[in-house]
């Protein structure tokens, strides 16, 4: 089921390059269209759960944009809003995958995330670029970590429910519980 996930970040790499390179109709259909997929292919949805997440990932996405200069693309505000209901559809597809299968996706994104900033900390400054290079790490910032660190949070919660799980176990079976 690993594949449901590559393929919707893949969608959603389209998007914001579609954005970024001022497609930004283009770019709300695919991130629609990656929406759906996710929608289509989670069978169980909390609702309440989506809600919450879409508004805090819009909320914090909008405040970092505001900061940068990606306010002033064209529908940035809708593209912002399609872009936290595929993090939290992302969410809730993430409660049905394995734990084995997000390690190699985590992985990819966390040392994608760490190659863009180092290329953006390399690039020099000077007065005219300063600007610049401020803007460059906060797109980083807002295209990666949402999805970085629901990916984070879902490996988090995985491994403490199996050691929560391995513990009980480890009690039900203690042998000075016989004696």
């Amino acid at each position: 089921m690993k594949n449901v996930v590559r393929n919707d970040l893949w969608m959603v790499i389209i998007a914001w390059c579609l954005l970024l390179n001022n497609y930004s109709l283009l770019g709300m259909v695919t991130g629609i269209l990656a929406s759906l997929y996710l929608s289509i292919n989670t069978r169980y949805k909390n609702y309440w759960r989506i809600l919450a997440v879409t508004l805090v990932s819009f909320s914090l996405s909008f405040l970092l944009a505001r900061l940068t200069v990606i306010h002033l693309f064209s529908y940035f505000t809708f593209f912002c809003g399609i872009i936290s209901f595929n993090v939290a559809m992302l969410n809730e597809r993430l409660h049905k995958e394995r734990l084995a299968t997000l390690y190699p996706i985590f992985v990819v994104v966390f040392i994608c995330l760490i190659i863009f900033m180092l290329v953006a900390f390399i690039i020099p400054t000077n007065l005219v670029l300063a600007n610049a290079k401020a803007n460059l790490f906060g797109l980083i910032i807002l295209v990666f970590i949402p999805y970085t660190s629901e990916i984070l949070i879902s490996l988090i919660v995985k491994e403490y429910n199996i050691k929560k799980f391995l513990d009980k176990q480890k009690s039900l079976h203690n042998p000075k519980m016989y004696n």
